[in-house]
């Protein structure tokens, strides 16, 4: 069983009979270990692991949560704050890694909502450098937001120090399920 001071990326989905028949069948990932909730821990190829959990499992948040969407395009942020309007989370928007690191200073995010690809800093470089600076400190949790769907860009997302993925498009739902998880 996972220690308490494990953090495995998580992967919500609505049918978790479907999302492990995806995982095994046509991404070649094995199951490692069944949880409690329902979860499934998974090993990818180069050893890092993941939790696809049932969705309706992350409940609630407990308190309000300020979230960072760092998005290079206006219109993804714009989209992003329209699905979590009416959800009571505080959200700042940065248009890029700098812009979320000068915001930073200021206000420290329950969770970050990071665009995999931008320019001048991607998100996986953008990870890795909130990762060095956070040190033994607190971790924010790091969500990428991805059209990457292909085992390696799950895998580059992982080994960046990203806590958990979702692939466009992905619905109000899970978007919600995976900030009040990670929150």
């Amino acid at each position: 069983m996972l220690s308490g001071t494990t953090i495995i990326p998580t992967i919500p989905a609505h049918d978790i009979e479907r999302a492990k028949r995806f995982y095994v069948d046509m991404l070649g990932f094995q199951p490692q270990e069944t949880m409690s909730d329902g979860g499934v821990i998974f090993e990818t190829r180069t050893g890092s692991r993941f939790i696809v959990y049932p969705s309706e499992f992350a409940g609630t948040a407990e308190h309000t949560v300020a979230s960072f969407i760092v998005d290079d395009i206006e219109s993804n942020r714009k989209l992003l704050n329209r699905l979590l309007e009416n959800t009571g989370f505080l959200i700042e928007e940065a248009n890029g890694a700098q812009s979320a690191f000068d915001l930073m200073r200021s206000n420290a995010p329950d969770l970050v909502l990071m665009d995999v690809r931008m320019p001048v800093m991607d998100g996986l470089e953008a990870t890795r450098t909130l990762r060095r600076r956070e040190g033994d400190g607190p971790r924010t949790p790091v969500i990428a937001l991805t059209a990457g769907a292909r085992p390696e860009d799950l895998e580059q997302c992982l080994a960046a120090g990203m806590d958990a993925y979702l692939t466009k498009p992905y619905t109000q739902a899970l978007l919600r399920d995976m900030i009040v998880r990670w929150a």
